[in-house]
């Protein structure tokens, strides 16, 4: 008997490992579920302070994809007619619009922006820190270069969008007609981030060629480009993309990876968030058709391009039941009428043609005069 005994306690003494080991992973499940659920309130919490929900009828508090947008003062007029046809196809799910100067939007259009239940995030200067905002170098050639592109960042480093499974960021001078196929496609193993296809299929270059000024970089720099991401057919623009929110980083390894880029090469950079992405997510992104997206390519006469829009076009036609496209940009004259105080003769991403070709110095911004990463990430740490 006491033989018997002393072997019933040394089976259940070999089972307390097993035992505890299944406590253990049932409890880290509960936790991250229990997390999870923190996260969703406290996302509502934060929204719902940011901005009073409007009226809009059948809008959802919550979902698992959200739209996004960008817009400062000169780009509200646009901004609204995209959020205008967002809620005419009838998406129900979340909308943000990020904003730059919020305060100096019209009154009337801030009303009709809570109406339509958008979530405004107010963003602030996100890479500023690190670049001196005095002296001519930094008036002639970095606000020229548009850094307030650099807010469409908040996209990755707010945690307010981790708590979505899908993120479609559109720019705000575009129209809306279906948005179905963009919440359905698949995404590759391990891509994080879709982007529009920008590359020679349409008459754009390689990565470089869209995306840098290589001669502005100095030997060293061009050197660790090449060996980090060398120059690549694949290609894309940020005018409109797609995010599997649990394929990405942390917001604190988006921001220092960002930072580091940022340090290296950015005096060669071309078009500020595109080529900050493509740099970024150079292992981690894919391309969709751009002419499957986008009425715009069709734009262009060559009988080229239209051949190679054909295909694009039909499968779309299976998608939405007929040749209506998803989202297109306005033209040139649309753009007219939205956008305020813009010469669109003169506009540039990147200062006039002249400016590039004279070669403005741009290697200031890798020089360490006003740069200090260190204190950037410290700073942005310590928000976050």
């Amino acid at each position: 008997m006491l033989k018997l005994r002393t072997q019933a306690r040394l089976n259940f003494l070999a089972r307390v490992p097993c035992i505890l080991v299944m406590c253990l992973i049932t409890s880290i499940l509960l936790m991250n579920l229990l997390i999870r659920n923190l996260e969703l309130v406290h996302r509502d919490l934060v929204v719902k302070e940011r901005v009073n929900k409007g009226s809009w009828p059948g809008l959802r508090d919550s979902g698992t994809t959200a739209l996004i947008t960008m817009a400062d003062p000169k780009f509200q007029d646009c901004a609204i007619q995209l959020l205008r046809t967002a809620r005419r196809i009838q998406w129900a799910e979340p909308i943000y619009l990020l904003a730059i100067d919020y305060e100096q939007f019209d009154q009337s259009l801030r009303n009709e922006i809570n109406e339509l239940g958008v979530f405004v995030i107010d963003t602030r200067p996100i890479f500023d820190s690190w670049i001196s905002n005095k002296g001519v170098l930094y008036r002639k050639v970095y606000r020229r270069l548009q850094p307030n592109k650099f807010r469409k960042m908040e996209v990755f480093l707010n945690p307010i969008f981790r708590t979505y499974d899908r993120l479609i960021f559109l720019d705000a001078d575009g129209l809306l007609t279906n948005l179905d196929p963009m919440v359905r496609v698949s995404f590759p193993p391990k891509i994080a981030i879709m982007m529009r296809q920008n590359d020679k299929s349409f008459n754009k270059q390689s990565l470089y060629g869209n995306e840098m000024h290589t001669r502005f970089l100095t030997k060293k720099q061009l050197k660790l480009l090449k060996e980090r991401y060398p120059d690549r057919a694949k290609t894309g623009a940020t005018a409109y993309f797609i995010v599997d929110v649990k394929k990405l980083p942390t917001p604190q390894d988006v921001f220092s990876k960002s930072l580091d880029i940022l340090c290296n090469f950015r005096a060669g950079f071309r078009l500020n968030d595109q080529t900050l992405l493509n740099l970024l997510f150079y292992r981690e992104m894919e391309m969709f058709p751009y002419c499957s997206w986008d009425e715009i390519a069709l734009m262009d006469d060559t009988q080229r391009l239209r051949d190679y829009c054909v295909k694009s076009i039909q499968t779309q036609i299976k998608l939405v039941g007929k040749k209506s496209f998803l989202y297109r940009h306005m033209s040139v004259s649309e753009k007219k009428e939205c956008l305020r105080h813009v010469n669109l003769q003169q506009w540039s991403l990147f200062g006039t043609k002249a400016d590039v070709d004279r070669g403005v110095n741009m290697t200031y911004l890798t020089s360490g005069q006003g740069m200090q990463c260190e204190k950037a990430m410290e700073l942005w740490s310590k928000q976050h």
